[in-house]
């Protein structure tokens, strides 16, 4: 199971996406999930675009992936909450100060056994989860 973080799937949104990360989106899509987390950021990022033509496209782009994810998109709940807790201490003892979004993606890698595919690998090392930068060659 790979777990693709929002800036691997956002290269679907653009114009001329990493033709690298593409091709692996494509060759992987039946092992792809996404988290809500994900569709948190996506939704987020284009609420705050000004409204017009633009914007519209987004939303649409994002129901699209939404709809193609549909059966393929894990939630944060209360199992992933106790592992979120326990990665976030973890890090405080390492002196890390890691985003709560990375910390909650992380904690569903580890509740479903699943790769995180991100561009940020250094984002997610600490956490010993496996990773997997599809940007790279």
């Amino acid at each position: 199971m790979y777990i693709v973080d929002t800036n691997v799937i956002s290269e679907l949104t653009k114009r001329t996406g990493n033709p690298v990360a593409l091709a692996w989106l494509e060759a992987n899509m039946d092992k792809a999930y996404l988290t809500c987390v994900t569709l948190y950021e996506m939704r987020y990022g284009i609420q705050r675009m000004s409204d017009g033509k633009r914007k519209a496209t987004y939303l649409a782009q994002l129901s699209h992936i939404r709809e193609t994810f549909s059966h393929r998109i894990l939630d944060f709940g209360a199992f992933e909450a106790e592992i979120a807790g326990d990665l976030r201490a973890y890090a405080g003892v390492q002196g890390v100060n890691s985003t709560s979004k990375d910390i909650m993606i992380a904690a569903i890698a580890t509740a479903h056994n699943g790769v995180i595919v991100t561009r940020n690998t250094k984002d997610f090392a600490l956490f010993d989860v496996p990773l997997i930068n599809p940007f790279d060659d």
